[in-house]
């Protein structure tokens, strides 16, 4: 008896810079006696979204076609990411992200249809992994997430840096922007694992996929360079240069209404002793 809970065309983010998503026959099979449950990835070929919401009805795998497995016991997060983590291929378009121990898989596919998949996606993964009491609360949780237009997260992967090594830091997380610090928080329970101050940090810079930070020693991580893996690396890299240039333009403000004030309080001090001596000499 077929398994099949769900099929339908995706997107597939590459992990090599400068490819194109690829089109991907995505089909989730849940726990049974004739089979584990698993996602199954197969190539379709072709960019078009075809169908509707991209779904292909009545597919018949090719045999010739590359097939690749992920046993869903190995799945420890399934997320949908907010609307700007990153650049979806097609418009009304939203991505969600599949997580393993050793590797992590970003979706595109149609905003109906992100929604469906992460709902069955939980429910066949950690209510039949014996988590039925937490996983009604996870699912709300991925709701809160999606319905947030929050344009200052984004969704990264650490690279690997001496720095990050020292700090443990691995796999992806949320990096905020923050009016203050950047902010790196857990993909699940979003608690924050570390921050930069603006003011601490050496340097800053980004390629097309990726956002580098020279940390300074006065940062809780210590120094060294924080590289985090993104196709929104431009965003990020003009958020942070804002921010810092407003915070900049705050400080001076600061500095020249202080040095106004200093200087009328000096004035007035200046006045009421003239005043005082001139009534002094009269009054003799």
């Amino acid at each position: 008896m077929d398994s099949r809970i769900k099929t339908g065309k995706v997107y597939l983010r590459p992990h090599k810079p400068g490819k194109k998503w690829k089109a991907v026959l995505l089909s989730l099979f849940s726990y049974s006696t004739s089979g584990v449950g698993r996602l199954e990835m197969q190539d379709v070929g072709g960019g078009g979204a075809g169908g509707e919401h991209g779904v292909m009805r009545h597919h018949q795998p090719h045999v010739d076609r590359k097939l690749k497995v992920v046993r869903l016991s190995e799945l420890i997060s399934v997320l949908r990411l907010p609307p700007n983590a990153e650049a979806c291929p097609m418009e009304n378009m939203s991505a969600f992200c599949v997580e393993t121990q050793d590797r992590t898989m970003v979706f595109a596919t149609f905003k109906d249809d992100c929604v469906d998949w992460i709902e069955k996606l939980c429910h066949s993964t950690f209510q039949q992994s014996g988590l039925s009491g937490p996983s009604q609360l996870h699912m709300e949780e991925n709701q809160i997430y999606a319905s947030a237009d929050d344009t200052q997260e984004f969704w990264v992967v650490v690279q690997r840096t001496e720095a990050a090594s020292r700090c443990g830091l691995q796999g992806s997380y949320w990096l905020h922007v923050g009016r203050e610090a950047l902010l790196l928080r857990e993909t699940r329970r979003k608690s924050i694992v570390h921050q930069w101050p603006y003011e601490f940090l050496r340097r800053y810079g980004n390629d097309k996929l990726a956002l580098t930070i020279e940390a300074g020693r006065r940062c809780d991580s210590g120094p060294g360079s924080f590289t985090f893996e993104t196709q929104q690396a431009e965003k990020i890299f003009s958020l942070i240069q804002s921010t810092i240039k407003q915070k900049t333009s705050s400080i001076k403000i600061q500095d020249v209404e202080k040095q106004t004030k200093d200087a009328g309080e000096e004035g007035c001090c200046l006045t009421r002793q003239c005043t005082s001596s001139g009534r002094h000499d009269w009054i003799s």
